[in-house]
């Protein structure tokens, strides 16, 4: 499978942001004037941390913290993600990919487990600290709301059980955060960029539970 890519802008140029085939490394390429050579590169090894805007903002963009040798602090880089159509899934696709090389860059390419146990069982010993966010009201009308499906911590662990590739990125992406992220601010970030995810699966859940009513 072909590392994944994506139309982005940086400093107000429109490009493309990409992996390398290794995983080793990301290039921003400006579109103009055409075959351009990457006006940007670094590798994943120099990745601190990444942040990107919640799925309710109407601006994809996507923040990579990048520490040169030398630097006091890392530098940090922007990215707009400019697709009319798959901006979000772009956006998602690069940062859960950078997410996990970045971890395998760490650990050599093995994700560690959690002592005694295995990373599904770490990831939900992790995600005890979903369950911890404040739970919203329980009306049918808004079950579907942003600020609910981000604070229903119940919804959150199902999900994870039930998506194997999306509880590792869980792990990993917890794994590497800054240490002056707590894991609350890091929770509350991973299911911002993941609402249309939550609401996927509170929708099938729902009609899981209607369809086993009228059966």
């Amino acid at each position: 499978m072909a590392p994944p890519r994506g139309s982005a802008a940086y400093k107000k140029q429109d490009g493309t942001l990409a992996i390398s085939k290794n995983g080793q490394s990301v290039s921003w390429t400006p579109v103009a004037p055409p075959g351009s050579k990457p006006a940007l590169t670094f590798p994943v090894s120099a990745i601190t941390n990444l942040q990107q805007t919640p799925a309710s903002s109407p601006k994809v963009m996507l923040k990579i913290f990048v520490q040169t040798p030398g630097a006091q602090a890392a530098e940090v880089h922007v990215f707009n993600f400019t697709s009319p159509t798959v901006a979000r899934a772009e956006a998602d696709a690069i940062k859960d990919a950078l997410s996990k090389a970045v971890q395998q860059a760490k650990t050599g390419g093995v994700v560690p487990a959690a002592p005694g146990g295995s990373v599904s069982s770490a990831a939900m010993a992790i995600a005890g600290a979903v369950s911890s966010l404040p739970q919203a009201g329980a009306s049918q009308d808004g079950i579907y709301d942003d600020a609910r499906l981000h604070s229903d911590g119940n919804l959150q662990q199902s999900l994870l059980k039930g998506d194997p590739q999306l509880e590792k990125t869980f792990v990993e992406s917890l794994r590497t955060k800054p240490e002056s992220i707590t894991d609350r601010q890091f929770t509350s970030q991973f299911w911002s960029s993941r609402i249309h995810l939550l609401r996927a699966h509170a929708i099938e859940k729902s009609q899981t539970r209607a369809k086993s009513k009228f059966n």
